[in-house]
């Protein structure tokens, strides 16, 4: 369940305990989520730059965009995205005679130095 959005209704009840007065403990306890989730919420609807109150009165999807919207999507992996593109490449090069798995990845690490290791290379 990490990394996972919260439902607009928790982040609603969160934004309501914290107009109240709420402490992010007593808030963790009260919305049954983690506290670190609950301060992650607290940090973005502070750096929203508006009061609870006011974003309290958006809709859902205002919100979200305020709220729910920063960055949740994983950062992008290079050195995946560069292993996919030249997947093709590998696999004729596999075909070869004394090609092997360990000799591509050795070749990978050469073009890349902080690549993917023997292992996940191998995935």
């Amino acid at each position: 369940m990490a990394n996972k959005t919260m439902a607009m209704l928790q982040i609603r009840k969160i934004l309501q305990f914290l107009s109240e007065g709420y402490s992010e403990r007593e808030i963790s306890h009260q919305v049954p989520d983690h506290r670190k989730t609950v301060h992650t919420y607290t940090e973005r609807a502070r750096k929203s730059g508006l009061s609870y109150e006011a974003l309290l009165a958006l809709s859902d999807p205002e919100l979200g965009e305020r709220i729910v919207s920063e960055k949740d999507d994983p950062p992008i992996d290079n050195r995946a995205a560069y292993i996919r593109a030249h997947g093709e490449y590998y696999r004729e090069e596999l075909k070869r005679t004394g090609v092997t798995l360990y000799r591509l990845s050795q070749e990978y690490l050469q073009k890349n130095p902080d690549g993917y290791g023997y292992p996940w290379f191998c995935e």
